[in-house]
C-alpha cells in the first residue's frame, strides 16, 4: 500500500510504503491453494563448451532446384546498424522508439510492406547475432556483457 502526502506550508511531499497481505476467498479455498510441499529452486545448467562437429551430409532437398544465379548478400544499411549498435546506454524501449520512429514509419501498405519487412528481418539478424556471439563468448568461460 502507498499512501501519499503533502505538506502545503513546505510544499513538499513524502510517501508511506507497507506491504500487506490478502487472502480473496473462503478459508476452505484457501487451504485447497496452499502447496503440498516447498520450493525445490531449480539447478543451474553447466555446459560445456562444444569440442568435436562432424560434418554431415547435404540434404538432398537443397540440390533438387537449381538456382540460376547467386543471390547478392543484403547487408544490413549503415544508419540501421549504427543505431542498433549503439553504445549509448538507453532502455531496451528507448532504442525501439528510435527503430520505430526512423526506419518503421507510416502505416503498413502494399508500397511499404518491403521496406518494412526487410527492416524489420536486419534487425532480427543482427539481434540473432548478438546472443550467437555471446554464446560463442560464454562458451569459452570468459566473462561477455551484451548490452
Amino acid at each position: 500500500m502507498e499512501l501519499s502526502f503533502e505538506d502545503t506550508q513546505l510544499q513538499q511531499r513524502f510517501l508511506i510504503t507497507r506491504s500487506l497481505k490478502v487472502v480473496v476467498g473462503d478459508q476452505q479455498a484457501y487451504k485447497e491453494l496452499m502447496p503440498t510441499s516447498p520450493y525445490i529452486p531449480r539447478t543451474k545448467h553447466v555446459s560445456h563448451p562444444i569440442v568435436d562437429v562432424v560434418d554431415g551430409e547435404r540434404p538432398p532437398a537443397l540440390n533438387v532446384m537449381p538456382y540460376v544465379v547467386k543471390l547478392p548478400l543484403a547487408k544490413i544499411p549503415k544508419p540501421l546498424e549504427a543505431l542498433l549498435a549503439s553504445d549509448k546506454p538507453r532502455s531496451l524501449k528507448d532504442k525501439i522508439s528510435d527503430i520505430h520512429n526512423t526506419f518503421l514509419v507510416g502505416a503498413l501498405r502494399s508500397s511499404t510492406y518491403t521496406n518494412h519487412f526487410r527492416n524489420l528481418i536486419w534487425i532480427e539478424e543482427y539481434q540473432m547475432m548478438c546472443v550467437a556471439f555471446a554464446i560463442f563468448i560464454l562458451s569459452t568461460h570468459e566473462p561477455v556483457f551484451v548490452n
